[in-house]
């Protein structure tokens, strides 16, 4: 699969065709589970990180330091065992995505509009900033997802339209069709079964 996020470095070290997949997928009836690997930021040489991310400690991965809340529950949010571990992003059927980073989380949720359309939405949460400092990290870090979340939207209708044309069919278009494909079968089911339990009214 094509690199999802080429921007995330600045332009003298980009590699457009570095590869990029998921290390772990999981199905569980209606629902997905998707877990990446992800190096830490703050341990990249400088020059793979853009000015404000290195005057803020935040950007695409969120702040650098956040607050001690104990160990993460690992065999529930990283089930593949993936090291380093990065995100876990937990698509619950029908439009929710939960992804969770070290020491915060978003909410995606997807509302169609057609039947190949949708409207994204994205909400972040943080700890709550004791500090200038902290609230600055977490402004970056949302404004920075703006950008990131712009990309993954850009890859979902990128694959929906090359589902819809038809031009690929004897093998997967990437690791995410997966998930696609998944997701439109739940909502064939859940509407069948409402069509199934729905009783005419009687005039």
């Amino acid at each position: 699969m094509p690199s999802l996020h080429t921007q995330q470095v600045p332009p003298e070290v980009r590699d457009p065709n570095a590869g990029f997949t998921c290390g772990h997928f999981q199905l569980d009836g209606p629902h997905r589970l998707v877990s990446t690997a992800g190096t830490r930021r703050w341990l990249l040489a400088p020059e793979y990180m853009y000015p404000i991310e290195r005057a803020t400690q935040s950007g695409l991965v969120g702040p650098w330091r956040t607050p001690d809340i104990g160990e993460l529950p690992m065999h529930g949010l990283n089930p593949g065992n993936i090291e380093p571990w990065g995100i876990s992003n937990f698509q619950i059927f029908p439009n929710l995505e939960i992804l969770i980073y070290g020491g915060w989380y978003l909410l995606y949720r997807y509302w169609p509009t057609s039947h190949n359309t949708h409207r994204f939405e994205a909400f972040t949460y943080f700890h709550p900033a004791r500090t200038v400092r902290e609230r600055i990290e977490h402004e970056v870090a949302a404004v920075v997802l703006k950008e990131f979340a712009l990309q993954d939207a850009g890859m979902l209708g990128g694959t929906q339209a090359a589902l819809e044309y038809d031009v690929i069919d004897d093998y997967p278009l990437n690791d995410q069709e997966i998930l696609v494909r998944h997701l439109h079968k739940m909502s064939v089911d859940w509407v069948e079964e409402y069509q199934r339990e729905c009783t005419p009214a009687g005039v």
